[in-house]
């Protein structure tokens, strides 16, 4: 910096230095133009919330704790039930009375697929030898399954992630991305710190890569982005309203054609002390 009488003139050494700042000022710029976003008020059922925390050390929840919580601020989670036993699980594919997915109850396992933790597309009639067939998979990964639910297939669309982190710094940040098992191979996810406007949950979408394949590509429908909106602005009221959510992992979230709502398949949340 060099002073010049009232006013301090920036000095670079090399033009790249100069370039990166001006581009800075103008993403700054930019920003500041645009209208501001405007805090949603997402109701909360906080008697629900209380009764999960007091119930709950730190640590993951229960598929049956987490759908309690998660339902606190309205998401509801694509329904299913517990089986123990292969016939368990055939009573449960006969209530449903259409295809079914089976995976294994272990919040734990980050990744089911990794360890043969999902069988999918299992017709009513089949899913005694489903449960079978799963536990078979889990025990040649060394994983010994004890339960595992069934639940209707979900109908098709885009494959989303959504969740909560609680960072050291910056807090709890609600997150957003490429969902399905190649998560990570696409590392597509951004974040954004409470509270979330309108704005933020708009951006977030459209800072992403599948943001392309939620607006509709080579002649898929257009998804319905607003139900996808109301999911993250839910998450990040959720995460205010309980400041013990370490974690919560939504993956996948189907994304389903425009005014048809989304499908949450898989849920994971984690308590602190």
């Amino acid at each position: 910096m060099i002073n010049a009488g009232e006013n301090v003139v920036p000095v670079y050494d090399f033009p790249e230095g100069a370039i990166a700042a001006i581009s800075a000022a103008a993403r700054y710029g930019s920003w500041r133009a645009k209208p501001a976003g405007h805090i949603v008020q997402i109701p909360v059922n906080r008697e629900a919330i209380d009764q999960v925390m007091a119930n709950n050390q730190a640590g993951w929840l229960s598929q049956t704790d987490a759908a309690t919580l998660l339902g606190a601020a309205g998401i509801e989670l694509t329904p299913s039930s517990i089986a123990h036993s292969a016939e368990e699980a055939a009573a449960a594919a006969a209530a449903f009375n259409r295809p079914v997915a089976v995976k294994i109850v272990e919040p734990a396992v980050l990744h089911k697929s990794d360890v043969g933790g999902v069988v999918l597309n299992i017709p009513a009639a089949e899913a005694a030898n489903g449960y079978n067939r799963l536990a078979a998979q889990l025990a040649a990964h060394g994983v010994r399954m004890t339960a595992a639910t069934v639940s209707p297939m979900a109908k098709p669309g885009v494959e989303v992630l959504a969740g909560v982190t609680n960072d050291p710094v910056f807090g709890p940040l609600v997150a957003f991305g490429s969902g399905g098992v190649m998560v990570e191979l696409f590392d597509d996810v951004v974040f954004r710190v409470l509270p979330l406007t309108d704005r933020d949950v708009s951006e977030m979408i459209e800072e992403t890569r599948v943001s392309r394949l939620l607006k509709g590509y080579r002649g898929s429908p257009p998804a319905d982005v607003s139900a996808l909106e109301r999911l993250l602005l839910a998450l990040g009221a959720l995460a205010e309203a309980a400041p013990r959510i370490a974690e919560i992992d939504l993956n996948p979230v189907i994304v389903h054609p425009n005014g048809e709502g989304i499908s949450l398949i898989d849920a994971r949340v984690r308590l602190s002390d």
